[in-house]
């Protein structure tokens, strides 16, 4: 559901829009009707050009998010250029529009394949003599690895999100939807002084490579548009 801010912004990009008609009575009045509610509101043209990008949110099961979990969003936002913000049990994507939606849909789906390798590997591969403090760790470290896997591919052709754009979406989140944006705190790795966790996430690197990352050959395509498909036997 927008804010009131967000309707405000929605009006005034509306009257942007129209004050480039030809009809040149209807373009002036466009362009005051935008300047009279960027007055009345406060708003700046940065406010406008800020309110243009997207944001799309998922939900997440972890309050504080174990480092795989930090990894694989942040490298799936980065992929198609957005910064990623993380929340109380939420992670939002921001860039241009299209962008958001396609990286949050895309986190969503890597979110759910990791989660099935890892029940897969929970199942198979993991003793039940194990405790469960250890295989909470197994857990983690198997996914670290499975992360670590994928997270090549998209290095192969992912374009690096610039700078000024992560600045700008950080001023869209502070500006647009009055968030304090916080350094989030970084989680430890699993696999740091545990050998259960490094062999695990050994057998995750394995498993990763076999998710194969599909791009478009239409080279006129602004972003790779990835699927994801794992390998059958």
């Amino acid at each position: 559901m927008k804010t009131e801010n967000e309707r405000i912004l929605a009006k005034v990009r509306k009257c942007m829009a129209l004050a480039s008609s030809a009809n040149e009575h209807e373009a002036a009045a466009a362009l005051r009707q935008a300047r009279k509610l960027m007055d009345i509101h406060g708003l700046s043209e940065e406010h406008v050009e800020l309110s243009a990008l997207g944001l799309e949110r998922i939900a997440s099961e972890h309050a504080r998010k174990p480092l795989w979990t930090q990894a694989l969003l942040t490298l799936v936002g980065r992929a198609f250029q957005c910064s990623v913000f993380s929340g109380y049990y939420t992670t939002s994507f921001v860039g241009r529009a299209e962008n958001a939606q396609i990286a949050a849909f895309t986190a969503a789906v890597l979110m759910r394949q990791i989660k099935q390798a890892r029940k897969r590997f929970l199942e198979e591969r993991v003793s039940n003599a194990y405790t469960p403090a250890q295989k909470k760790k197994l857990s983690q470290g198997y996914c670290e690895g499975w992360v670590s896997a994928v997270q090549a591919k998209v290095r192969e052709f992912a374009a690096p999100l610039r700078e000024e754009d992560d600045q700008k979406h950080t001023r869209f989140m502070e500006e647009i939807h009055k968030k304090e944006i916080k350094e989030a705190r970084q989680s430890k790795s699993a696999t740091k002084g545990n050998k259960l966790a490094a062999m695990a996430a050994a057998i995750g690197a394995q498993d990763g490579e076999s998710v194969q990352l599909h791009t478009p050959v239409n080279g006129s395509a602004p972003l790779p548009a990835l699927s994801f498909q794992r390998e059958t036997a």
